[in-house]
């Protein structure tokens, strides 16, 4: 994927969710409120879910503005655009396109970043997991 950072392809980078086990294992017990400064806000759907699972998320990648740095190619700094948490099956076609993926023939670019991230977090997909979604430019 970093070619295609170095390319412009990718300008969107989803990456899975870590924190209390119910929001990773049950992602359907659970409703992205927003965020709050650098943290996701979720809610409960299911009754009896554990109450520390809705704990605000601290997202690792900061919020709009933050320079990060590619540790593969320390020369290319990136800059959040935004953020934001979305179950992973909610990728359109033209998010799994920002995520730089290139389909092979026949299949959707959709369903090639299904296989990028199956390969990454081999349950993500199948359980509809939790991810960030920062939206990128780069800067350098």
């Amino acid at each position: 994927m970093l070619a295609a950072v170095r390319a412009t392809r990718k300008t969107v980078t989803r990456r899975r969710i870590v924190a209390f086990s119910d929001l990773n294992e049950h992602p359907e017990h659970f409703r992205f409120l927003g965020l709050h400064h650098d943290r996701a806000l979720f809610e409960p759907t299911s009754p009896g879910t554990h109450p520390r699972a809705v704990e605000p998320v601290v997202c690792p990648f900061g919020h709009p503005g933050t320079r990060l740095q590619v540790l593969e190619d320390p020369e290319i700094m990136l800059e959040v655009l935004s953020v934001r948490a979305e179950q992973v099956q909610q990728i359109t076609e033209a998010g799994a396109q920002a995520e730089g993926v290139i389909a092979e023939r026949g299949e959707s670019a959709r369903q090639a970043f299904c296989a990028l991230i199956t390969s990454i977090y081999p349950l993500v997909w199948v359980r509809n997991e939790w991810v960030w979604v920062v939206e990128f430019r780069r800067v350098q």
